[in-house]
């Protein structure tokens, strides 16, 4: 029976080898529910090749590091609530707000966004400043989380719309004079979506800001911390290996959102 006990032993060294390379893809069984956002295109969209690249990428991150995952593509207003309550384990394209840290775990940053204003090229309007704007009236996106100078802002006049292509349909018809959001996404709309709108709106060039989006994971999701430090060390590994610039490629954007520069 020496031979039966040698042969055990050798089964039982290669597997722990097996596991000494493979550590995360036989360690972990969770399936992570990523809720994707649905009007926010390209980064995330279900009218897209793999919901988007921005979708693309952390799903990629999150099975790299041995993790199932389900994608739910849902309205902004209800993944954050998901996210929060602990329906959802984790939610792409977030800001980071302080206020929010009592129920999210940030993951390290998957890209970032320069938001801008979109003005119409029949007006003289340039932003420099916040002080530009006063006196405007503002398509914003209900339930965006914006910043103090702009959602406390008494000089303006806020029209909140459903989505992004709301927001540039309402300014094209003169109903705002501006239109607030992400300038990638802005630029989509008028290349795929609003083309007969394009020689009548100009996108600006100065960022109101830019920021980093992170993933937000629930702190409900047990393991949250851990789910988060997998996913960050994949995340830099898609980006060491070229991986992370392939997939903004293959959606037509091939380094401007990585977070490199």
């Amino acid at each position: 029976m020496a031979w039966a006990r040698g042969v055990a032993a050798m089964v039982v060294g290669v597997a722990t080898l097996v596991c000494g390379l493979q550590p995360h893809r036989l360690a972990h069984a969770e399936t992570i529910r990523i809720a994707a956002m649905e009007r926010w295109p390209p980064y995330s969209s279900p009218e897209l090749p793999n919901n988007g690249f921005s979708t693309q990428i952390v799903q990629t991150a999150f099975e790299r590091a041995g993790y199932a995952t389900e994608v739910v593509v849902v309205p902004w207003s209800r993944g954050f609530d998901g996210v929060m309550n602990g329906a959802f384990d984790a939610l792409p394209n977030t800001w980071y707000r302080k206020s929010r840290l009592d129920r999210i775990y940030y993951t390290k940053p998957h890209g970032k966004t320069k938001t801008v204003f979109a003005s119409r090229k029949s007006d003289a309007f340039y932003f420099q400043d916040i002080s530009d704007i006063n006196d405007k009236t503002i398509a914003l996106i209900q339930d965006y989380n914006y910043p103090d100078y702009i959602s406390e802002n008494q000089a303006i006049t806020e029209v909140r719309t459903t989505s992004l292509r709301a927001s540039l349909r309402m300014l094209a018809a003169g109903r705002v004079d501006l239109a607030l959001g992400d300038q990638v996404a802005m630029k989509f709309q008028l290349r795929n979506k609003l083309k007969d709108f394009k020689s009548d709106i100009r996108i600006g060039q100065q960022s109101v800001k830019t920021e980093p989006i992170y993933v937000a994971i629930s702190k409900k999701t047990a393991n949250h911390r851990e789910i988060a430090k997998a996913f960050n060390r994949q995340l830099e590994a898609l980006k060491a290996s070229g991986a992370y610039d392939r997939i903004m490629a293959e959606h037509g954007y091939p380094t401007y959102m990585s977070i490199r520069r």
